[in-house]
């Protein structure tokens, strides 16, 4: 469990890391830049281990990937864009608007999402106790949906909902599908999580590339002047956040069930509105605690009636 929480904590600073960097530059762009050193980097310690920890060479690294390029090539970039540019881009422009704990705490909706998702596409028994748990999560959404910051009410907003507000459960929606999928390769063995995550980010950090340079000047025109804070950021989100954080936690996917991943993940906004508060200024409404609660209590409904279902499968 260690592994997890250190993860999970590590995915936190990121965020918090982040909010800084957007203060300096375009959302679209600043994935762009990410994404592409982040994957580059993670692409070049694959390459690295290949060759001094497997004894092997570059060539056959290369023809190894060659060959999953040409099997699964395509399946790796459609995954890209529900990981990386579609999630990324709406987190990034929802965090310049909302505050950072709001921000993390509508992520935490992942794993209501991923109990609908087991119903539509798994054909998966919808129980009393799930749909309980769902219903839950959703209470919990309401009331950080009502607690409205000044910043967000100005911005354009449509019906209850503001656009960030939408950006940020658009992110998570089309997120945890990607990793549904992404998580099939992982579980097989196609691919391990370190070269998966270059890949996605690559592949990312191209596809928002080409996005920034078609919305124009504006898009790669610095905010404001850079200074040595906003260099440390970005390295660290960089580095810690995209190329470590994220490799461990496709590494946690494969090692433990997507349940306790997702009621683990719980703790993600804890550490978040923890490093706002000391960096960011960032005072936690009563709203978000009220939240977390409603998503803590969802949760622990939803792990147990999966731990329930499993023992029924295995006395079978």
């Amino acid at each position: 469990m260690i592994d997890i929480l250190v993860g999970f904590a590590l995915l936190a600073s990121a965020i918090t890391s982040n909010k800084i960097v957007l203060c300096f530059i375009h959302p679209t762009f600043f994935v762009a830049i990410r994404m592409l050193v982040a994957g580059t980097m993670l692409a070049i310690a694959s390459a690295i281990s290949h060759v001094f920890l497997g004894k092997k060479t570059i060539r056959h690294w290369l023809d190894e990937h060659a060959t999953i390029i040409r099997s699964y090539g395509w399946r790796f970039f459609a995954i890209s864009i529900a990981i990386t540019v579609i999630p990324s881009l709406c987190k990034a422009y929802a965090l310049s608007i909302m505050p950072s704990y709001k921000m993390a705490a509508l992520g935490s909706l992942d794993p209501f999402i991923t109990a609908i998702y087991a119903y539509i596409l798994f054909g998966e028994r919808l129980t009393t106790k799930r749909f309980t748990g769902i219903v839950c999560g959703l209470v919990g959404m309401s009331i950080l949906i009502a607690s409205t910051t000044p910043l967000e009410s100005v911005t354009n907003t449509w019906w209850l909902f503001s656009y960030a507000e939408i950006a940020m459960v658009l992110a998570v929606a089309v997120g945890r599908y990607g990793w549904t999928l992404g998580q099939v390769y992982l579980k097989k063995q196609v691919i391990k999580p370190l070269e998966f995550n270059a890949y996605i980010m690559i592949f990312g950090g191209l596809i928002s590339a080409v996005m920034t340079i078609f919305e124009g000047p504006s898009a790669y025109a610095m905010i404001k002047p850079t200074t040595g804070l906003f260099w440390t950021m970005m390295a660290y989100t960089i580095i810690i956040g995209n190329g470590f954080a994220y490799t461990m936690y496709a590494q946690i996917l494969k090692k433990y069930s997507a349940s306790l991943v997702s009621l683990a993940s719980l703790c993600v906004p804890l550490f978040v509105s923890l490093f706002g508060y000391i960096f960011l200024q960032e005072v936690p409404s009563l709203s978000f605690f009220s939240a977390i609660a409603f998503f803590s209590l969802g949760l622990a409904i939803l792990y147990r009636d999966e731990k329930k279902q499993s023992q029924k499968v295995l006395q079978r």
